[in-house]
């Protein structure tokens, strides 16, 4: 009975078993054939401009506090509600013409995006996820990097918007958008050569910023590390060990050295959000840092250290701007701050001395969110 009992018995397991994984994998292929006709309906974790903790606490402000759901509004609801009143686009390459047409398209793309994360209302939220993936995949299907970097700054914002949604979507519109995505990374990393004084001034922080970008949007690791690789190669030519730039230098203006910054600060920001780390403290990267010292003083004491902009310019349209030959204006570097403060919290001390009326729900939502990522 015994000797007849055990193997029959391992014989019932061993088919329960198999009749298990071929139900467990028959039940993956169905979900992940779903995935290709089926959006889902959560934001990415980790993405390139918000965390999950930053927008927990955000929704538990508006529900506790009148001027933080008024701020969320104005910052955010109203301008994605008219962004779902536009239309697609089909644009091939920016152009100094097209210009703020496209930096509007893919700000808009980005407040679609985030409303859709902050919306409660189902039906709302398809439709904010739906137009911020018609403006994402009419794009895609047209657009390449030009070898302006500067003018393809305008891009920054749809790429967050993509790094937001981009778990919602189907398999298909998911992949479509990454080829593109790794096309134009393509071009960047093999393509683009940058020479002079272009490859080491903003123009390259740029490039390194795009390609950090589309590294960590589409998980590619070699990508990142390539990016990674440049990055500190490129920092000791870029910063000087002052403190100084090659921008201030070249351009004799806290404006550039700002604008420069403001790149750096982007890459710091994504790769913290991606795996909680913060270069921006590591050797390596320390540059950046004294950059901000060497700034610290025009920032908060501009009366007492003033810099007249542009005098010793070597770019003679400089000559051409409102504030040549005039005095630094700290104001004018806010916008500048509000990104870095995500990696360097002094800059909310800075921005407060500059303005002292400003707030986090007076001045954008970007600075409300990397606020509370800065504590």
């Amino acid at each position: 009975m015994k000797l007849f009992f055990y193997p029959l018995f391992w014989v019932m397991f061993l088919a329960l078993l198999t009749g298990c994984k071929e139900n467990e994998h028959i039940a993956s292929i169905e979900e992940e054939n779903k995935k290709d006709i089926v959006r889902g309906s959560q934001p990415s974790y980790p993405n390139l401009y918000i965390d999950s903790l930053t927008v927990a606490s955000i929704q538990k402000e508006m529900k506790e506090s009148g001027k933080a759901a008024t701020a969320f509004n104005n910052f955010v609801t109203a301008k994605a509600n008219a962004g779902l009143n536009k239309e697609p686009i089909a644009i091939p390459h920016i152009t100094g013409d097209n210009e703020t047409t496209v930096k509007d398209y893919c700000k808009t793309t980005l407040l679609l995006s985030i409303q859709w994360v902050f919306e409660e209302d189902s039906t709302q939220k398809r439709k904010y996820l739906q137009k911020t993936v018609d403006f994402l995949l009419q794009f895609s299907q047209n657009y390449s990097l030009s070898d302006h970097t500067p003018r393809e700054t305008a891009l920054l914002p749809m790429f967050e918007a993509y790094s937001i949604v981009r778990d919602a979507l189907t398999n298909n519109e998911r992949k479509s958008i990454d080829k593109w995505l790794l096309d134009q990374a393509q071009y960047y990393k093999n393509g683009l050569k940058l020479s002079g004084k272009l490859a080491i001034n903003n123009w390259n922080t740029i490039r390194l910023n795009i390609l950090t970008y589309i590294s960590l949007i589409t998980e590619n690791e070699i990508l990142y590390e390539h990016a990674i690789s440049e990055l500190k190669s490129f920092i000791p030519k870029n910063i000087y060990a002052d403190g100084t730039s090659h921008d201030f230098e070249d351009r004799d203006a806290f404006a550039y050295h700002a604008y420069n910054l403001l790149f750096y600060a982007k890459i710091f920001k994504s790769i913290k959000l991606s795996g909680n780390i913060s270069l921006y403290d590591e050797p390596d990267f320390s540059r950046v840092k004294k950059a901000v010292d060497f700034w610290e003083s025009y920032l908060l004491e501009p009366n007492e250290n003033q810099h007249i902009e542009f005098l010793d310019t070597k770019y003679p349209p400089d000559k051409e701007r409102s504030d040549y030959n005039e005095p630094y204006n700290p104001a004018t570097s806010i916008y500048v701050l509000e990104e870095l403060m995500a990696s360097e919290s002094r800059c909310i001390n800075y921005i407060t001395t500059i303005d002292p009326s400003i707030t986090k729900y007076n001045l954008s939502f970007d600075y409300w969110v990397n606020q509370k990522m800065s504590k």
